[in-house]
């Protein structure tokens, strides 16, 4: 199967900008980093470079009914995007991807995220639901951070399951194959 020309396109966009050495500030305008790597590889492979030490970048595996991704912004050394919901608020979820985190005075839970360590630090249960949770693995840290109204604070699991990760290396293998082997991450 051929890659279709539009996403060759982007991806050799994306390839140009990041070969210049420019610094993007925000992800292009309609970008969204879902787990669907041949739809996001651009935002995706933004992500990746702007940590280039992480085996893996954070993404939106499913957006529950309510849920909005309302932003993503790129940038050298840090990554985000932010989910917004109708009942637990305007950024009820902002998810980072960073070198490292500082996981101090959070508590290390079993990991859901096979080959990476998870701690959770809850800072406020009333009137809503203040918490970071932290997935520490080789290269990387991807960080949540949950500000959930009052009105919204039960739906912390349900938003918890809406973020994923993609491994680098699966999108240096879809990159290389997009490009014909012209382009690497």
């Amino acid at each position: 199967m051929r890659p279709r020309p539009a996403f060759v396109a982007a991806v050799v966009a994306v390839a140009g900008t990041l070969a210049a050495g420019c610094s993007v500030n925000a992800a292009p305008p309609k970008a969204t980093p879902t787990c669907n790597v041949h739809q996001s590889m651009n935002v995706l492979v933004l992500e990746a470079q702007s940590v280039p030490t992480a085996e893996r970048v954070p993404c939106v595996a499913t957006l529950p009914a309510g849920w909005r991704i309302a932003g993503a912004r790129v940038r050298s050394g840090r990554s985000e995007f932010v989910l917004s919901n109708d009942r637990a608020g305007a950024r009820a979820l902002v998810v980072h991807l960073d070198a490292r985190c500082d996981t101090t005075g959070a508590t290390e839970v079993p990991s859901d995220e096979l080959g990476a360590r998870r701690y959770e630090r809850i800072e406020s249960v009333s009137p809503g639901f203040s918490s970071v949770r932290y997935y520490t693995f080789a290269g990387g840290c991807i960080s949540y951070r949950f500000n959930l109204s009052p009105r919204g604070r039960a739906l912390v699991d349900e938003v918890s399951l809406a973020v994923g990760s993609a491994r680098r290396a699966q999108l240096a293998d879809i990159l290389r194959h997009a490009t014909h082997g012209h382009v690497t991450l």
